[in-house]
């Protein structure tokens, strides 16, 4: 993917697990690679999400902090997109939130 893009990504992501947790609490990257894909992972320890509000974070312009204007996700899923890849998404409120961006792997070139 393009390096620029993906950086905007994971930089989007952490804003917004960051702004999730205004108490302080973690966040967890891991990386795991599957058939095919390269899977990063990011899960924090914040407010979580309505199953309502998943179900709307890349269409809406809307946005459950006390600032901002909502664009962020719409914006990184197109991204995704853009380099042919898919963002899986679950949370619990109170609980926090698992992000799982799915990313194609290039045969060529790839080291085991």
């Amino acid at each position: 993917g393009d390096e620029t893009q993906l950086h905007q990504v994971v930089l989007n992501l952490c804003v917004n697990a960051r702004d999730a947790m205004p108490n302080g609490g973690d966040i967890m990257f891991s990386t795991r690679v599957e058939p095919g894909w390269f899977v990063l992972t990011l899960q924090d320890s914040g407010s979580g999400m309505s199953p309502e509000h998943v179900k709307s974070l890349f269409t809406s312009p809307t946005t459950t902090k006390a600032r901002g204007v909502g664009m962020g996700l719409p914006l990184m899923k197109r991204s995704v997109d853009r380099m042919g890849g898919r963002i899986i998404v679950s949370s619990e409120q109170g609980k926090g939130t698992c992000v799982e961006l799915f990313l194609p792997i290039k045969e060529e070139g790839v080291a085991e």
